[in-house]
């Protein structure tokens, strides 16, 4: 059985899909997978399927939610004994090469390692496969701001952020910012005001010998954030251009 909430949430049996019906079975099945192996409490289960006035039968309608994440999991050809209450909770039994979030936290785990240990190409290879683990935004169709699960998305959000500038920071440290600039082109659209993000796309057309493009990438960076900010760019995407450009 392979689960997958780094996109859309999704569960398949070899290639087939298992239907979980109904929001809150779902929404059930996303609070465990975020805490794999582990128990959540009754009371944090109660939080997570509504994060704003519980129902006074709210244990009791999680019960029926278990029993229906249940019998799904088991239509999809997995054993009863997966979902477990122990007392105080539930957790689900989930194994690292079933989950997409535990590959990725193995993958990102290995590749800075491999950083550390001046292995930069086995980094970059490794950041590269965490990063194809992603099927879009994590639960987006769950996970609502403000909630207990939203905020765990968005800290998963800003993990997947760090990594894939880790992972252009390495690229561009092996000098292959052919492989990252399309990547970079289009979070820089999505993000203009990102020092660092103008500043990798820079270095990247740069090293490509794309000077003329590298200095319409900076002059555009630098007005935009002069007109939203009101202020300068700082030495990050100064720096990136000043090192860059040629001397003369």
């Amino acid at each position: 059985m392979r689960f997958s909430v780094l996109g859309p949430l999704t569960v398949h049996v070899d290639d087939r899909p298992v239907t979980l019906t109904g929001t809150k079975p779902r929404l059930l099945l996303a609070v465990l997978l975020l805490s794999p192996g582990r128990t959540v409490a009754t009371s944090r289960l109660v939080d997570g399927l509504w994060p704003d006035s519980p129902p006074a039968s709210a244990v009791r309608n999680l019960r029926t939610y278990v029993h229906r994440l249940r019998q799904a999991l088991d239509r999809g050809g997995d054993s009863a004994g997966r979902l477990v209450h122990d007392g105080t909770g539930y957790h689900l039994r989930v194994d690292e090469d079933e989950l997409d979030l535990l590959r990725f936290r193995r993958l990102a785990d290995e590749a800075r390692r491999a950083a550390r240990g001046d292995r930069p190409e086995a980094a970059a290879d490794l950041f590269d496969r965490a990063v194809e683990l992603w099927g879009g935004h994590p639960l987006e169709d769950l996970a609502d701001p403000g909630t207990d699960l939203g905020a765990t998305v968005t800290a998963l959000r800003e993990q997947h952020r760090e990594m894939t500038t880790e992972l252009i920071d390495l690229r561009l440290r092996l000098g292959q910012p052919a492989r990252v600039i399309p990547s970079l082109r289009r979070l820089v659209a999505e993000e203009p005001l990102d020092e660092r993000r103008q500043a990798q796309l820079v270095t990247a057309l740069t090293q490509e010998g794309r000077v003329a493009e590298a200095l319409a990438v900076y002059q555009q960076a630098r007005r935009g954030i002069v007109d939203e900010l009101g202020v300068d760019p700082g030495p990050t995407l100064q720096g990136s251009w000043t090192r860059g450009c040629p001397a003369g």
